[in-house]
């Protein structure tokens, strides 16, 4: 009788999971992966700027070209120095070949003071390459209305494809 119980118990089991539905798949994973070389470079410097108390909205631009052309809109009365980022790329990389393109984010938010709206961003950054390895990148900080003041920093990737 015990074996026949026992029996009956496995059955049971066996039963139970027949009528169990089950389902299964495979995938292919894949991942193209590329080397980049490392680049350098100097901070892109917006330098001293003197805002008015309670000022509106204002920018400040940094052409890739050149500091003698910087442009300042808004309630900014003066700024003190001011300068493009400069990158050195390694001697593989030709500067003079235009079929290049970059990859990057369209702004960059900046820690260290904040507006009534948001914190302080730049945008509309450009690129100058010169035929020596290397790349000016500028851009404009746009800060917002009510700004607190103080000293502002954040850290921009670009990916430059040749």
């Amino acid at each position: 009788m015990r074996k026949y119980f026992l029996l009956s118990a496995v059955v049971m089991l066996v039963a139970t999971n027949a009528n169990a539905t089950s389902e299964s798949a495979t995938f292919q994973a894949k991942a193209q992966v590329n080397m980049v070389n490392y680049v350098t470079c100097s901070d892109l410097d917006f330098g001293t700027i003197y805002l008015k108390t309670d000022n509106e909205p204002s920018t400040l631009t940094i052409p890739a070209m050149g500091s003698g052309l910087i442009e300042k809109t808004g309630d900014i009365t003066t700024y003190t120095g001011g300068e493009a980022a400069e990158c050195t790329f390694s001697s593989t990389f030709n500067t003079i070949d235009e079929n290049w393109s970059i990859i990057t984010d369209d702004y960059l938010q900046l820690d260290g003071g904040e507006g009534d709206d948001m914190h302080a961003t730049i945008t509309d950054m450009t690129v100058y390459f010169d035929t020596n390895q290397k790349a000016r990148i500028g851009g404009t900080l746009n800060i917002p209305r009510g700004f607190s003041g103080g000293t502002l920093t954040g850290t921009y990737t670009f990916t430059v494809l040749d």
